[in-house]
């Protein structure tokens, strides 16, 4: 199971340190809570650095595709290498933040690639918040993902509408059979955006779970959250086996 960091500086080691990642899913897995799981935490940076995020998207320019190397490389070396089940029923995906909205992107774009999808506080943006934008923000934050320095309308070009747009999927991308899983803060400015993904998913018969808990976007309320995230995941995997 891949989960994804967020941005504005979030790398992939903070699952291990500020927070302890590992220690969840220890404890969850000795008193027999969860399914033993596989949880890789991948580093998305551009040459180590958040000058301009990737988004877990290519590059407008075709110079960094971190997209196609998650999906054609990545992920295939670690279910050559590691003892799991690749079937897309044994898989699932997860993040905070950026890397939610990450985790959602794939399972939608990709349908059926994934059995359950959680994200913590994911970082789903309206079409209007992302044109009124300042520039140093957008340029950080969707500068390489739809085209650097773009202003107003602009920036929601052909790109965005295939590659970001997922308050608009409609039921033909959606997998009826996968699962969904929003966790998000009450004082959390993504709260707008994960509603109205809610009630997208709502709109097209999605099997999901939505919850609001008191908090904002920060790690303690990330933490606190792990536990709900990966009983989710693997309430998902039921049919869970071993391989030979």
């Amino acid at each position: 199971m891949p989960i994804l960091h967020g941005g504005a500086g979030d790398i992939y080691t903070n699952y291990y340190t500020p927070s302890n990642l590992q220690s969840n899913l220890d404890n969850l897995i000795n008193f027999g809570k969860i399914t033993p799981m596989i949880v890789v935490t991948p580093d998305v940076t551009s040459n180590g650095v958040f000058e301009n995020n990737t988004y877990y998207m290519n590059d407008a320019d075709g110079q960094y595709l971190y997209e196609d190397m998650f999906i054609k490389e990545f992920m295939p070396q670690i279910e050559k290498n590691y003892r799991v089940n690749n079937l897309p029923k044994f898989r699932a995906i997860g993040g905070l933040s950026m890397g939610g909205f990450g985790a959602l992107h794939y399972t939608l774009k990709y349908p059926g690639l994934f059995k359950a999808t959680a994200a913590l506080s994911g970082a789903v943006r309206t079409k209007e918040e992302i044109i009124s934008m300042d520039m140093n923000k957008y340029n950080r934050r969707y500068g390489k993902a739809f085209g650097l320095n773009l202003v107003g309308e602009s920036r929601v070009n052909n790109k965005f509408y295939e590659d970001f747009d997922i308050l608009n999927t409609t039921s033909n991308k959606l997998e009826s059979e996968g699962y969904f899983y929003l966790d998000c803060g009450s004082k959390d400015n993504f709260l707008i955006g994960n509603t109205l993904l809610n009630l997208n998913l709502r709109k097209n018969k999605m099997n999901y779970t939505f919850i609001v808990r008191d908090g904002g976007h920060d790690w303690s309320y990330w933490t606190s959250g792990f536990d709900g995230m990966l009983l989710f995941i693997s309430q998902k995997m039921q049919d869970f086996r071993f391989i030979d």
